[in-house]
């Protein structure tokens, strides 16, 4: 019995919440939780902005829907052009998709955008962590063009020297070149920054 009490609550909730409510929930939900289906609802209302696509392209980023995490971002960069983070994920969801030289169109504009926006004042210098670079390198690396790997990691480890990621990744590229000494400097230097990869 109290099972149909509570789903009888909760319809009549639903039917008692006005759409204006039901769809900031909504909003809030799709921007803040990730939920793909309050994303959906937002777009199909007709009010879904770059960030709500956005949005809803990192929630199926979590499921390894790859296709239609980079059909939502894209839409994000058309509503969007000039932002720089769009083109970062886009880059980071075709490398993992296997799209490498879609990828590093992506992940080069987006370091040209950043850099603009820095030098313009529109973003801080302190938001030039590297991670652009670090995602090309790992798109250079997936296709097997080391050496730019090993330039790009190089530029993410100078914005962020205290960083992991970037040696680790050289460290693998100097490894396929054969460069068996820089790997192991490289992987010792991330081991000196953070014991815990070693475990």
């Amino acid at each position: 019995m109290r099972y149909w009490f509570s789903i009888a609550a909760v319809i009549l909730s639903a039917w008692l919440t006005p759409p204006a409510l039901a769809a900031d929930r909504d909003l809030h939900d799709c921007k803040t939780n990730l939920t793909i289906a309050a994303c959906s609802r937002v777009i199909e209302s007709g009010t879904g902005d770059a960030q709500v696509y956005s949005s809803r392209a990192v929630a199926y980023m979590k499921k390894k829907a790859w296709s239609l995490a980079i059909a939502d971002i894209t839409e994000a960069i058309r509503l969007n052009p000039e932002y720089f983070g769009h083109y970062l994920m886009r880059g980071d969801f075709r490398t993992r998709n296997g799209d490498y030289d879609l990828a590093i169109a992506d992940l080069t504009k987006s370091i040209r955008l950043h850099q603009s926006d820095m030098k313009s004042g529109k973003v801080s210098v302190k938001t030039d962590s590297g991670f652009d670079y670090l995602l090309r390198g790992k798109a250079y690396h997936a296709k097997g063009d080391y050496d730019r790997a090993i330039a790009d990691q190089t530029a993410a480890i100078q914005r962020s020297p205290k960083w992991t990621s970037p040696y680790e990744d050289r460290s693998k590229a100097y490894k396929a070149k054969g460069d068996d000494a820089r790997a192991l400097a490289d992987h010792k230097e991330a081991l000196r920054l953070d014991p815990k990869l070693g475990r």
